[in-house]
């Protein structure tokens, strides 16, 4: 790895600025953050044009200072856009944001080329902003003229810093960086300050401050400062005059820079979607987009496109705000910053994302076993080489070419396209490099193509912008990254018994340079890239060759023969991986490539010489890649070739016509040195094939399907076990790879129907018939397979007081589906509700079982796709039609229920249609975890929706047989036991999130017989505490299509209406959505039920991850909580708090110690321990939760920021907890788990509970919650502060206080 000296004056930097602030021309900015060598006062004073067109009252003289200035003449804001065309021709970003600008222009507007909205693209930057003034919303054409014109000129400025280092001219490096400070700082900013300052410093703080990162200076600001103050340092130290090197370092500090100056326009765009749909919003995020979408399209097209669609073109709907943000996340390294740069908004409403997580490894379905993001990364060079060409950035492109960007390995270390082209590595190829270095006349023969056109060498010096992208796009894919490839697997296999590692690096780097980044993880890719893995998709339409999910057919045979060639180098089979490379792979990578130059010579016959079209640039590299081969065959061919496609400006192109271009490659191509068979290549629409008999080219067939699922009618008993078919299992819409023989449970329910007796019935259930395991063993079992798995820990806990199921322990409690299942058999004697209980208790909960080993496996780094894979297959069982309720299993289930309540049968449940969905979704996240175990978060999300839509069709089916449970039905005690059966399958589930309401629906449908006159108030407020469980609404459960009007009548009393009102916090109104915050509680209970059960991992992992409190597939985790930094806003408290216990994390250190039963916690019990954890969380981690929402809240008021109500909302959220209800008093019962629940706990025994059961200091904390919302509303931030301290803080410390007393009371007779 190449160091860098520092030059010995370094040292002495600190001194010298020193003197040259105190005399001369320097000035200091931020207070001393920064001190200039140069005057810098006109340039600071744009700052206070900015300032006086914030404090204008119309919109003229707004206008009249950005177009003709006022502080800082002869500057003005417009200029730095007006005049960017004569200064920033040759800065790279400001290439790549007019390349964008125009495709916006010329393709989606339709305007012509080089114009943005009717004006020069090359003022995109002032269009933009003259477009805002028309819109009159407050300061918003200030904004972009800061985000958009002072933002590219600190850029500018940056690279005139780089000139001068190349050129070793110190005066001019030290001039323009005094100019980008000042532009990014601006005239009288104090450092540090949120709430002064008009320029990107301040907008910085702004953005910063709502991501927790403004304690003083942003964390933005500190790193583009400090970057500022090294490059300063390097000036001073001589750097520079160590020449290429010393350029090289530098160049490496400010291309870094350019990242953290992007953070903010980041951070703010991510508050602006939060706070959609606020007045302006829409356009502050069309704005804030804009500002670096651009640099997005440079490096990933295909997220480019939807964030312009979802951003700009289009109001941001707010159902797609966690996809727009999610989007964003994914292309952070690609604008230079990491989601720890962006952190966090607002304490949890859009969490710190995890690089490894937005920046997946695979490549188009190919895994590596090596880093390959600098190798794959290239293509990202590549396609900023080409905008940049486009817009007549010669000299960046080259720079680019010659030094990279993208594909950094270290600190001013960069993979280079200009390194491939040269690499003497490249001899390593067998004949081809020779061929090529022979025909050519050099080595570097693509690297002379390259130079020649950005120095415009004839004939080049004749060629448009776009010929030119064109040309060396086309060179640096077809020429210098297909003999990298080729390099890279030979590489391979020379290095595959000595090193197996390198082998498969090698390998690995060959698959990066054939796919790239932008093409994405997924089989088949992106649209984009910008390799040969998408040239083989550009034409493979055109040659009959495409397939889904592939691409085309070449990409489907090398990304397969790439995994065997992996497979091959992993079992030492070396020599195998040597022919796999010289018989599949050489072949198949000259393919795309005479495709291309096929589709060109067609494309090109039609235009006239001296065309300025872009195709004849393109056809360009094609011929050349190409002709060495010709060549070998027949010297006259290879003339032909390039007479026809090589760009010469002189000659009409396609001289001799398409036809004689496929007549050339039908005579060469079985001469090639390279075997290229011609049945790979395909068949033209016009011209047909060029394989010598002219046969047409065979095709994959991509269409039909797999075969129709076996008939359950025709599946009979077998006494052992036989193989699923997975292809027939699944309808062709979800792909096993696992064992799927547990879908055979699904012939034991059938043959259990259909057994003459209650005794054969029991003998299936017990002993199994059809496959390897029997239903009553995934009960039996459970105790030990299950001991870690949520919801059957929820299930045995709610059901230990029941005497149906036990002795009253969690052990007799495991097996409560087996006793329901064998009640069924025997007290009721009936098989078909035997039947019914196997699958929604026994298989239900091993569904759940095999969801949440996949998370285990996940997040271990294993292969969660086997559990998955079972999960589905017993989901579905064997023998099940799509869309028919023929089957046996959950799906059937889901059928019936569909059915019963209006849904079409010829089509399949929408539940059902869901949960392949989310199978699939989780599928996709799970093959990603051999790689990138912290997709166990994700997983775990997809897990979590899929248990709640498992439950939808028994909430449904119980409402169905509460409805006909009438005593006056001939049948009613059959129905009455599927409504205790159905009770039984979902009700326990409550005890996890309504206890209340549990305990009531225990009683009400399994304890005691029940009937439909039964149905009150308080059975309809229980069943809608059940379905909020799950997030169930009405529309979930099909409630317009029901037919049966009773039923319908019915289901409407119970069901939770959709609705967009925000439901009330046990009488207060919040103004925010806080409903994942108010789930704390939640957690909180489920925690305990599983540190009581025994199920200490899955508490742990509860605590550090959450679970309730999900935004999309994370959740908000009580560990956050726990230790924050934003705790430290709260005055005095937390640092008493810090201080008292040694650290900050106190109340984490003492969770995960009683949670892993550690140090103090060592020998205590279950209770003991799950005791100390929940009142930890219930006590001080909830406590300075709230404070820290209430007194950030405050400060947003200060700030004038519309979002401190919502913090204020959330520090109710997590004083009250979602189980208390709407109503005021909260739940009677006193389930919740937070400090107002202990206030009731412990009022009763001080004398200070109200007539309601609530506590005097509840109901003078919610008063002041009222109250406080109210003056924040009228923005009295002062006086909301006064509260906090003077009525707030006391009255929470009051049930905290209580609680101690009431706990050393009950404590004092223990013996220790």
């Amino acid at each position: 790895m190449a160091t860098f000296q520092k030059h010995p004056l370094v040292w002495m930097v600190p001194l010298l600025l020193l003197v040259t602030s105190c005399g001369g021309q320097g000035m200091s900015l931020a207070g001393q953050r920064f001190l200039t060598t140069t005057n810098v006062t006109s340039w600071l004073n744009l700052a206070n044009d900015a300032a006086d067109m914030r404090e204008a009252d119309d919109q003229t003289t707004k206008k009249d200072i950005y177009l003709n200035g006022r502080n800082a003449l002869p500057s003005t804001l417009a200029g730095l856009s007006l005049n960017a065309k004569e200064i920033m021709a040759q800065d790279a970003l400001y290439g790549i944001f007019l390349d964008t600008f125009d495709f916006i222009g010329l393709d989606i507007e339709g305007e012509q080329d080089g114009l943005f909205d009717q004006k020069p693209v090359s003022q995109y930057a002032d269009t933009l902003v003259n477009d805002l003034f028309d819109l009159n919303i407050a300061h918003i054409e200030t904004e972009a003229a800061i985000i958009l014109n002072v933002w590219m000129y600190v850029v500018h400025s940056l690279y005139e810093v780089m000139r001068g280092c190349k050129s070793q001219d110190t005066d001019k490096m030290n001039a323009a960086l005094d100019v980008a400070a000042a532009l990014w700082i601006g005239a009288d900013q104090p450092e540090g300050a949120n709430d002064a300052g008009n320029m990107m410093y301040n907008l910085a703080q702004v953005g910063a401050q709502r991501f927790n990162q403004a304690n003083g200076e942003a964390e933005s600001n500190a790193k583009v400062i400090n970057a500022m103050n090294d490059v300063q340092t390097n000036i001073a130290g001589g750097t520079c005059s160590s020449g290429e090197q010393g350029y090289l370092e530098m160049r490496d500090t400010i291309n870094q820079l350019f990242g953290s100056m992007t953070i903010p326009l980041v951070q703010i765009l991510i508050h602006h979607i939060q706070q959609q749909p606020a007045d302006g919003g829409a356009n502050f995020i069309e704005l804030y987009a804009l500002a670096f979408l651009p640099r997005v399209d440079a490096c990933n097209p295909s997220v480019y496109k939807k964030l312009l669609e979802m951003l700009v073109r289009n109001t941001l709907n707010v159902n797609d705000k966690a996809e727009a943000i999610s989007l964003l996340q994914s292309v952070y390294d690609c604008i230079g910053v990491t989601c720890e740069d962006i952190g966090t908004y607002e304490s949890g409403e859009v969490p710190t994302c995890s690089d490894d997580e937005v920046n997946p490894e695979a490549l188009a379905g190919f895994v590596p076993t090596s880093d390959i993001h600098p190798h794959s990364f290239l293509d990202r060079d590549i396609l900023s080489i080409r905008k940049m060409l486009h817009m007549g950035a010669d000299e960046a492109a080259l720079d680019y070419y010659i030094y990279g960007f993208n594909a950094r390995r270290s600190d001013a270390v960069y993979l280079t396209l200009h390194e491939l082209a040269t690499s003497p590595d490249r001899s390593v190829v067998p004949n081809q490099f020779n061929l090529y270095s022979t025909y050519f006349g050099g080595d570097d023969y693509a690297e002379k193509m390259i130079t020649n056109v950005l120095t415009s060498v004839a004939p080049f010096d004749v060629a448009t912008n776009t010929q030119r992208s064109e040309l060396v796009g086309g060179y640096l894919n077809e020429m210098v990254m297909y003999m990298a490839i080729l390099q890279k697997l030979y590489q391979a296999t020379q290095s595959c018994d000595s090193n197996k590692e390198q082998s498969q690096a090698s390998l690995d780097q060959a698959v990066a340079y054939y796919v790239g980044s932008i093409e994405g993880p997924s089989s088949g890719g992106l649209d984009g890239g910008q390799l040969l893995y998408a040239t083989s998709k550009t034409f493979c339409d055109e040659f009959s060759k495409c397939i889904d999910g592939a691409g085309s057919e070449v990409n489907q045979k090398l990304m397969t023969t790439f995994d065997g060639m992996k497979t091959s180098i992993q079992l030492g089979a070396c020599t195998e991986t040597q022919t796999t490379l010289e018989v599949e792979v050489t072949p198949l990578l000259p393919v795309a490539l005479i495709q291309g130059s096929l589709h060109f010579a067609v494309v090109n016959a039609d235009i006239e010489q001296g065309s300025e079209n872009g195709t004849l640039g393109a056809s360009d590299p094609f011929a050349l890649s190409l002709v060495p081969f010709v060549n070998k065959v027949n010297t006259d061919l290879g003339a032909q070739l390039l007479t026809n496609l090589a760009f010469r400006s002189e000659l009409k192109p396609v001289s001799d016509g398409a036809s004689a271009v496929f007549g050339l490659f039908k005579t060469a191509l079985p001469q090639l040195t390279v075997p290229v068979n011609c049945q790979d290549i395909g068949q033209y629409d016009t011209f047909g094939s060029v394989c010598v008999d002219g046969a047409p080219a065979p095709t994959i067939d991509g269409g039909g399907g797999p075969a129709p699922p076996t008939n359950a009618e025709d599946n009979t008993p077998t006494s052992a076990p036989v193989e699923s078919n997975p292809d027939a299992l699944g309808f062709g819409r979800y792909v096993f790879t696992g064992d799927v023989s547990i879908a055979k449970l699904a012939l034991d329910v059938r043959d259990m129907r259909n057994s003459d007796t209650i005794d054969a019935a029991t003998g299936i259930y017990s002993n199994g018939a059809n496959a390897a395991v029997s239903l009553a063993s995934l009960s039996l079992d459970a105790a030990n397979a299950m001991k870690e798995d949520i919801d059957f820990n929820l299930f045995r806990f709610a059901l230990t007081d029941e005497d149906q199921f036990g002795d009253g322990s969690f052990l007799e409690a495991s097996t409560y589906a087996d006793i329901a299942v064998q009640k069924a058999l025997g007290t009721a004697s009936d098989k078909d509700l035997a039947a019914e209980a196997s699958v929604i208790l026994n298989a239900w909960m091993q569904i759940a079982h095999y969801l949440y080993e996949s998370v285990r496996v996940c997040k271990n780094g294993g292969k969660a796709t086997d559990s998955l894979d079972q999960a589905v297959a017993l989901w579905l069982g064997e023998g099940q039609n799509e869309g028919s309720d023929n089957g046996f299993m959950m799906y059937t289930i889901a059928e019936q229920a569909a059915t019963r309540f209006g849904h079409e049968e010829s089509s399949e449940a929408p539940i059902n249609t869901k949960l392949f969905e989310s199978f699939n979704q989780a599928r996709g996240i799970a093959v990603d975890c051999p790689d990138a175990p912290d997709m166990f978060l994700d997983l775990r999300g997809v897990v979590s929706d899929i248990l709640d839509s498992l439950a939808l069709p028994l909430i449904q089916n119980l409402m169905y047989f509460i409805n006909k449970a009438d005593l006056n039905n001939p049948d009613y005690f059959q129905l009455e036991n599927y409504v205790e059966l159905y009770a039984l399958s979902v009700v326990p589930h409550l005890i996890g999130c309504g206890p209340s309401s549990f305990f009531n629906l225990e009683d009400a449908l399994i304890d005691n017989e029940f009937d439909n006159s039964l149905v009150n108030d308080e059975l309809v407020n229980d069943i809608k505490a059940l379905q909020k469980c799950f997030d169930i609404t009405c529309t979930d459960l099909l409630v317009d299509k029901i037919a049966d009007v009773e039923l319908s009548q019915l289901v409407m009393k119970f069901c939770v209406e959709d609705s967009n009102d925000l439901p009330s916090i046990v009488g207060y109104n919040p103004t925010s959505d806080v409903t994942r915050f108010l789930r704390l509680d939640r957690d909180v209970v489920q925690i305990g039920i599983m540190a009581e059960t025994g199920a200490f991992n899955t508490a742990l992992d509860m605590y550090t991850n959450g679970y309730n409190g999900r935004n999309e597939l994370r959740a908000l985790a009580p560990r956050t909580l726990a230790t924050t930094p934003d705790r430290s806003i709260v005055p005095e408290v937390f640092q008493q708090f810090s201080s008292y216990y040694g650290i900050d994390d106190f109340a984490d250190k003492i969770i995960v110690g009683a949670l892993n039963g550690e140090g103090q916690f060592a020998g205590a019990s279950a209770a003991q321990r799950r005791e100390v954890a929940i009142r930890m969380l219930q006590g001080a981690v909830s406590y300075l939760a709230i404070l820290t929402q209430l007194y950030t809240a405050v400060d947003k008021c200060k700030a004038d920021d519309e979002g401190a109500k919502s913090w204020w909302d959330k520090g109710v959220a997590f004083f009250v907890g979602s189980i208390e209800g709407e109503v005021r008093g909260g739940d009677q019962d006193g389930y919740g788990e937070l400090i107002y629940s202990l206030g009731k706990e412990v009022c009763d025994d001080f004398g200070t509970c109200e007539d309601s059961g609530d506590s005097q200091a509840n109901e003078a904390l919610m008063n002041s919650f009222s109250d406080g919302l109210a003056l924040l509303v009228d923005a009295s931030c002062d006086s909301v502060a006064n509260m906090i301290k003077t009525d707030i803080v006391p009255n929470l410390l009051v049930s905290l206080v209580q609680g101690t007393l009431d706990y050393s009371i009950e404590m004092e007779g223990l013996s220790a």
